[in-house]
Formats: structure tokens, C-alpha cells, sequence
């Protein structure tokens, strides 16, 4: 992709999947989550987890992706 724009713009890569050493090359998101309320605490630890890893550009889906989420659900994704 570098080459392609003769390295005048880099890149964004979003992924869900990655490897050891692709905090380098772009971002992660979660994963397809469910509007509950458990998923809550579950997208935060593994945003955690992936920081400790080295990988601070992460996100998941706010509120959920598979379900109608409440509008206190949205706050407190948020």
C-alpha cells in the first residue's frame, strides 16, 4: 500500500484479527458483540489486555452490534 501512493500517505489498517507485532502496522477492534450489558466489562478487558500487550489503538462496538440496544445501554458503553 506504501508503494502504490509513492509513500506519501500512510496506510490504515483496522483489524480483528492480528499477530505479534501488528500494533505497528494498524488497529483491532473487539470483535461483533452483543447489546447486553455483560458485553460491557468484556470489551473493556480485552482492550486492556491487548494495552498491556502493547496495542493501544483498539475499540469495540458501542453498544453491541447484534441486538436493539437501550439508550442507557449507549451510556454506559460510552
Amino acid at each position: 500500500m506504501l508503494s502504490r501512493d509513492n509513500h506519501s500517505r500512510r496506510p490504515f489498517v483496522l483489524s480483528r484479527s492480528y499477530f505479534m507485532g501488528s500494533q505497528k502496522y494498524g488497529t483491532f477492534w473487539t470483535g461483533d458483540n452483543n447489546s447486553l450489558s455483560g458485553e460491557i466489562q468484556g470489551s473493556i478487558n480485552m482492550l486492556l489486555e491487548n494495552a498491556v500487550s502493547g496495542f493501544a489503538f483498539g475499540g469495540s462496538d458501542i453498544p453491541g452490534f447484534f441486538g436493539f440496544p437501550s439508550d442507557e445501554l449507549y451510556i454506559r458503553f460510552y
